[in-house]
């Protein structure tokens, strides 16, 4: 059976419902899936690639798991079609070890698809959602979310473990995270593991944000929460990077404030504090890595 599927967009306190045109729903008695119209034909595959996952076959020619510095994701391959990347949606933190991959509808995989095309749209990221698929499990629902490969791409986090600090990158990244801000896009997991860098021929690079999987959308995002998820984002730098890497130093901090107010110029007050304090917030992180037992 197929329908036209909606593309739904929760925003804290308010639900946004719009029209999601060029994906469709194709339902078999054991899957569901939404994809683009033009991977209809490819539906009978997809659904015996993800088959494999859920039957734990990954060393398959058609199916392999690779590391991403995100965790673990699987690289998959349609004859006809090309590489795509599969991730199988997971609780994280004390949810992760109580339900695992069972979640009880498929709501907020059809958030991600659509919060992925809006910053598709806005020039955020160059994924383009092939689409989602799930199937009910147990007393719950299994769900992953599948999209085309991008050649060469690297994320952040393995870029700058390779290269040093750029002014270009840094200024592109700072814009990059500006606009999909600008569009009332909040993403609370912005780490530098969700950052993905790709160089095109001219060597100008290309920035795109991934993992829109616990993004949300607001209207009017508000300036705290966009600290917030900065803060975050420099949080995964200095937790993952060695501590003589030149990515930490305060140039590169103060590349990044500059190129994001000039952006935004209303956030200049609350990014000046955060510089101005930043010992104190350091101090604080690497408390908390220590409470956690974070080895670095």
């Amino acid at each position: 059976m197929r329908e036209t599927a909606n593309k739904m967009i929760w925003e804290r306190g308010a639900e946004q419902r719009m029209d999601f045109p060029g994906y469709q729903r194709v339902s078999f008695p054991d899957f569901t899936f939404v994809v683009r119209e033009d991977f209809i034909p490819m539906v009978g595959t997809l659904r015996q690639l993800l088959y494999g996952l859920v039957r734990n076959e990954v060393n398959s020619p058609e199916i392999k798991p690779f590391s991403s510095g995100r965790g673990v994701v699987y690289l998959a391959r349609i004859e006809s079609r090309g590489e795509f990347v599969i991730r199988s949606y997971r609780h994280g933190g004390i949810l992760g070890g109580v339900f695992k991959t069972r979640f009880f509808g498929h709501r907020r995989f059809l958030k991600e698809l659509g919060l992925t095309r809006m910053a598709r749209e806005a020039g955020v990221t160059l994924l383009e959602a092939v689409g989602v698929g799930y199937r009910k499990a147990g007393w719950g629902v299994q769900g992953f979310w599948i999209t085309n490969r991008i050649p060469g791409a690297e994320s952040l986090f393995t870029w700058i473990r390779a290269h040093n600090p750029s002014k270009i990158l840094i200024e592109e990244i700072a814009r990059t995270i500006a606009r999909m801000h600008q569009v009332g896009i909040g993403h609370v997991d912005l780490t530098i593991q969700n950052i993905l860098v790709t160089h095109s021929s001219d060597l100008f690079p290309v920035v795109s944000v991934i993992d829109f999987d616990k993004a949300y959308y607001r209207k009017n995002l508000d300036l705290h929460e966009r600290m917030d998820q900065l803060r975050r984002l420099d949080r995964s730098l200095l937790k993952w990077m060695p501590d003589r890497s030149p990515w930490r130093s305060p140039w590169v901090r103060l590349q990044f404030a500059c190129a994001y107010c000039r952006a935004v110029p209303e956030m200049k007050p609350l990014i000046r504090e955060y510089i101005s304090r930043f010992r104190w917030y350091e101090w604080g992180y690497r408390l908390g890595w220590a409470l956690q037992g974070v080895k670095r």
